[in-house]
């Protein structure tokens, strides 16, 4: 948000002619109205006897003309030409005060003092409220681009999520084409029931079968039980791909429930081994 001295609002007053100008405190409430019909001498006269009474954050409204409804925000909105922020620390020192006196006049040291060309000690509040705005200013420009930065950090993270969703739903919906084909999922099923399949074991010559020795502990009775288990998901594929007419597309969001939400698949799992 800019910030304009008051010296630069006051030469756009004399350079614009303005002459209808509202005064806002930093919570957006009006203090100041002018909107008489003056000329525009008069209407700068009372912007600067305000801000010399008057210390902190303003914002001014500057309207073309005379508002009928003076607390109609909208018909000053719309007569708006020109808008200000202004922030004044302290009222601007009358001339005439120097010296260590403090008191208008000549200074109590002689003229050859070099103190007395000193600054005296409204000269050096006025240079201490100076640094102060700055650093304001300074604070406030931060602020803002720590706001920003942030709002900017946000926006790229969910941008990235909003990629990744949009890539693994083109995933899915691929897949989803692909098991909607017959075929495409028989031989996938085909595959899988290739990798149960129970191997033959040939042995070698003048060993007999019961001298071999089961490899990674997969004795008979485990590739049994893989041959069983086999057979009965063949047979329920088989049953299902009978009986259900839109198996290919049932079974297929069936994994993406197991993939996506598990909680939901073993609820479901759960459901059907207590029917």
């Amino acid at each position: 948000m800019a910030i304009s001295s008051l010296n630069f609002i006051i030469s756009q007053f004399e350079t614009e002619k303005y002459r209808y100008f509202a005064i806002y405190d930093e919570d957006g409430d009006r203090v100041y109205l002018q909107n008489d019909l003056i000329d525009v001498e008069s209407a700068i006269s009372k912007l600067k006897n305000f801000f010399k009474d008057n210390q902190g954050y303003y914002t001014i409204y500057v309207m073309s003309k005379k508002l009928l409804n003076k607390n109609n925000l909208k018909s000053r909105d719309d007569n708006t030409i020109a808008k200000y922020n202004v922030e004044v620390s302290m009222p601007v020192l009358p001339q005439g005060v120097n010296g260590l006196t403090g008191m208008g006049g000549s200074s109590m040291l002689p003229p050859d003092d070099p103190r007395s060309n000193a600054p005296n000690m409204f000269q050096l509040l006025g240079q201490m409220s100076q640094v102060e705005q700055q650093m304001k200013l300074m604070e406030k420009d931060h602020q803002h681009y720590r706001e920003v930065k942030e709002l900017q950090d946000r926006i790229a993270k969910m941008e990235e999520e909003s990629s990744k969703a949009k890539g693994m739903g083109a995933i899915v919906d691929r897949l989803g084409e692909q098991f909607s084909d017959p075929n495409v999922l028989l031989g996938l099923i085909s595959g899988v029931s290739q990798l149960f399949k129970k191997e033959s074991v040939v042995p070698m010559h003048g060993v007999s079968r019961e001298d071999i020795m089961p490899m990674n502990g997969v004795d008979e009775q485990v590739i049994n039980n893989i041959s069983t288990r086999r057979e009965k998901m063949v047979g329920a594929v088989n049953f299902l791909r009978q009986h259900d007419k839109d198996f290919p597309e049932n079974i297929s969001r069936l994994a993406e429930l197991a993939k996506y939400k598990p909680a939901i698949y073993s609820m479901a799992v759960s459901y059907l081994n207590n029917l």
